[in-house]
């Protein structure tokens, strides 16, 4: 079992910074419409160990579908480097684009799990 860190997180410009605790234990992408055509490979947490730092007023939101994510961008430079909503279960949670951790390896895409977004 990996050990929970924390990592920090930008978006491409550094507008937008974060701090995330997790494991990185078990990174995902999904097959939805939305994310097979931006094909990051994700990283969930609970909302109570993410910490947005800066760029509140740069994110933009786009929702599809249930409406139950809020997918965020940078309004500067574009990258989506973490969404929020409500799980399954009802409890927040965030969703980190692995690509926008500092220092956190990049998985082979043969270990990522394939989430069916696309039927759920």
């Amino acid at each position: 079992m990996s050990e929970v860190k924390a990592y920090r997180g930008s978006c491409h410009c550094g507008a937008v910074s974060f701090t995330v605790e997790t494991d990185l234990a078990q990174p995902f992408d999904c097959n939805c419409s939305r994310c097979r055509r931006v094909a990051s490979v994700m990283v969930a947490a609970p909302a109570s160990a993410f910490t947005l730092h800066s760029g509140a007023d740069m994110l933009v939101r786009y929702q599809f579908n249930k409406h139950v994510i809020e997918h965020l961008f940078c309004r500067q430079c574009g990258i989506q480097s973490f969404s929020r909503g409500t799980n399954a279960d009802g409890s927040a949670g965030v969703v980190v684009n692995l690509g926008c951790l500092e220092g956190a390896p990049v998985p082979e895409r043969q270990a990522v799990f394939r989430y069916d977004g696309a039927n759920a």
